[in-house]
């Protein structure tokens, strides 16, 4: 008798038009036959999420004030002060009541701490994304762990940052909106109003993906226009959290130490809300500021995750298209309008706000684990769709050790320990001029909530911490230069030991000091100064970082160490901190424009020139720089290689007295060598215009008086 072979059982067809059945779990449904989209399993690998993520940021959390807006915003949240624009209300209310819970470290700590908490969260967010996205629970797990160990997302996660916070609106209010296109309950529209509204109260600049929100839901059901209850409803729950804007005038009113821009009248608290004073950095270069953000874009996007999950995200897309359209479509506007803001904003710090983009990336890679996944299913060995699935789950935990020693801040103090030797270092009675957020940040931290030495006075010569009381009420964009200079003159006057981050008055007369300036009064010589130096906390100065702001802290610790012991006749040992300090933050503008500085002031006009060049690639929208290279033209008689770097500089920076008076005298120099009357006036006249200008600046500036005045009277004889 002959065995039958058995046949292979048919796949059932699909009628025409009729799409397959997607391998994959059977929806759950309870009692009553509605569909259960969530359960306790996924409430148990929530939490897993949150616990495992948070832990991870707890090991590589920073101990305590770090860089950056860290300081200020400590600082801010701790006095229940006003914080820099848009002023983040809520982000402010929920740190001070964190730091009233949390028994254990410093008010920075707790701090930092708050922003893993909101990283985890955010962890959690885009595991039930993924679910509403009928993802399998294996893919679902992994997503989240990709995102929450990216490279810039794990950096703010570990200091006190607004961007973990800010992330976690942003995937609540996409949870929302897909949850509603899933099940049609006006409930979650209600919450996605609620959402959006305190999303607003922390970062405005939220607001720019409401039109997509808008758009997306409108097109998924256009009669909700016609319900205008529920339009009532979803307007009264955003705008109820906007309520909480009101902290800004009340507790400006009661003056507290970091009051920044004094919010106390409507139009100050509106263009605070609006971050006003920052409005300038839009589009602030145009085209060629678009196309350098462009790289900053690119650069962060290869440093984010190893590259195949790049290629992951681009087959999430591909994949996603045939499957789910409309959602792919719905990120990449989220994505369109992220990149666009982000690249018209021209800040150096820009990387944070590309955290949205990442994101939505990892959530494409998500859409192309499950695709594999799904297709895995058909597969008969069991064990080739195990090993798929890990696979799949290593390139997802890739970031966690591609990422950690990058992410590792924990043992980092240096950003305190430079605040610290900052003021412990001062005299007592001291008086401090800061003109940089770096350096005023920390210090912010440091004399505000720490409270350390409560004898030295901080200045703010921008004007929005620590201000000056005679001018608070003059307002910020009304304080100039000459202001601050009679201040600081009568500081000198009352003979209190007066000190500069920079010095920002050529007319005074400085020596290095540490890693400050101060001021020389009555017989002070810079080699009669005491050396700080050795007084210094200095751990953390022997170890390589790769964060930015440490990388320009120990350029500058070491390139004015350098010349001190230039100036000690030590040239040697100069030349050994000149090259730490290259070393250190030798691709950071900041050292790269410093280290050129110390070149210029010792006469080696050929390596300030190597240097400069190469800031100019690093940023090429420092004025400084251009102001250099146009003075090294200058002195080798290239004067129109010279002018066009003044040139630039001014359109730049706009009236500089330093690079106005050099011009000036570039134009007087030309004038002195013309032969022709008409043209020697012209550039005498030219020269008189930028001197004049100059002098505008700073009235007060004897230097400049002197100049004019030559000027004026070889004017005067043509």
């Amino acid at each position: 008798m002959t065995r039958k072979k058995k046949r292979k059982a048919r796949q059932p067809s699909t009628e025409a038009g009729q799409k397959p059945v997607t391998p994959g779990p059977e929806p759950k449904v309870d009692k009553t036959g509605k569909t259960v989209l969530f359960d306790r399993t996924d409430a148990l690998i929530c939490f897993g999420i949150f616990l495992s993520t948070l832990t991870v940021y707890i090991l590589t959390l920073a101990p305590t004030v770090y860089f950056g807006d860290s300081g200020e915003l400590t600082a801010a949240a701790y006095n229940l002060g006003i914080a820099h624009p848009p002023g983040y209300p809520l982000y402010l209310l929920l740190g001070k009541l964190f730091m009233l819970l949390v028994p254990f470290g410093d008010a920075a700590m707790r701090m930092n701490l708050l922003s893993a908490l909101f990283a985890s969260l955010t962890a959690v967010m885009i595991y039930l994304i993924n679910r509403v996205l009928d993802h399998g629970r294996i893919i679902s797990i992994t997503v989240p762990l990709t995102a929450a160990f990216s490279f810039t997302f794990w950096s703010q996660a570990v200091v006190a940052e607004v961007y973990t916070l800010y992330a976690l609106f942003f995937c609540t209010m996409i949870f929302l909106t897909l949850l509603w296109l899933k099940d049609k309950k006006e409930l979650r529209l209600l919450l996605l109003a609620l959402t959006g509204g305190f999303a607003m109260t922390h970062h405005v600049i939220i607001a720019l993906y409401f039109p997509v929100f808008l758009l997306f839901i409108l097109l998924s059901r256009p009669r909700l226009l016609k319900n205008w209850k529920l339009i009532v409803k979803v307007f009264a729950l955003f705008l109820l959290p906007l309520l909480l804007y009101l902290y800004l005038p009340i507790r400006s009113a009661v003056n507290p130490p970091n009051d920044w821009g004094d919010p106390e009248t409507v139009s100050a608290v509106i263009d605070h809300i609006t971050a006003r004073q920052f409005g300038g950095m839009f589009l602030k270069h145009g085209f060629d500021g678009v196309l350098f953000q462009l790289g900053q874009f690119a650069d962060a996007l290869l440093n984010q995750f190893p590259f195949i999950l790049l290629i992951f995200a681009v087959m999430g897309v591909i994949a996603g298209l045939k499957r789910e359209r409309k959602t792919i479509l719905f990120f990449l506007a989220l994505l369109a309008v992220n990149l666009s803001y982000s690249l018209a904003y021209y800040i150096t710090d820009i990387e944070p706000h590309f955290i949205h983009i990442f994101l939505i990336l990892v959530l494409f890679a998500g859409m192309a684990f499950d695709f594999i996944y799904r297709r895995i299913q058909e597969v008969k060995q069991v064990r080739v769709r195990w090993a798929v699935v890990v696979v799949l789950v290593i390139i997802a935990l890739l970031p966690l050790g591609f990422n950690w020693a990058e992410s590792d801040q924990s043992g980092n103090v240096l950003a305190r320990d430079y605040g610290r030797n900052m003021i412990e270092s001062l005299d007592k009675n001291g008086v401090l001029f800061i003109d940089g957020e770096a350096e005023l940040f920390i210090v912010a931290y440091l004399k505000i909530v720490e409270g350390i030495r409560p004898d030295v006075e901080v200045y703010d010569a921008r004007q929005n911490i620590f201000y000056i009381p005679a001018m608070k009420e003059k307002g910020r964009a009304n304080v100039t230069p000459a202001d601050l200079y009679a201040f600081v003159q009568k500081m000198v006057t009352d003979q209190r030991p007066v000190y500069f981050v920079n010095p920002i008055f050529g007319n005074l007369s400085v020596a290095e000091y540490g890693v400050l300036y101060k001021v020389l009064q009555g017989n002070e010589s810079p080699g009669g100064l005491r050396d700080p130096w050795e007084t210094y906390r200095r751990g953390g100065l022997d170890k390589t970082y790769d964060e930015p702001n440490a990388k320009e802290t120990l350029g500058k610790y070491f390139f004015k160490r350098a010349k001190y012991l230039w100036k000690m006749n030590r040239r040697e040992l100069s030349g050994e901190f000149l090259e730490k300090a290259l070393a250190a933050g030798g691709d950071r503008h900041l050292v790269l424009k410093f280290a050129a500085v110390f070149y210029m002031e010792t006469g080696r006009r050929d390596q300030a020139e190597t240097l400069l060049k190469k800031a100019v690639r690093v940023n090429p929208f420092d004025s400084d720089d251009y102001n250099m290279l146009a003075m090294i033209a200058h002195y080798r008689l290239d004067y129109n290689g010279a002018l066009e770097n003044y040139d630039k500089a001014i359109a730049l920076m706009g009236d500089s007295i330093s690079v106005l008076m050099n011009r000036g005298m570039l134009y007087e120099q030309l004038g002195d060598r013309a032969s022709d009357g008409r043209v020697r006036k012209g550039y005498y006249q030219k020269a008189y215009d930028d001197v004049e200008r100059s002098a505008r600046l700073e009235p007060s500036n004897p230097g400049i008086a002197q100049i004019k005045t030559r000027i004026f009277q070889k004017l005067n004889r043509m």
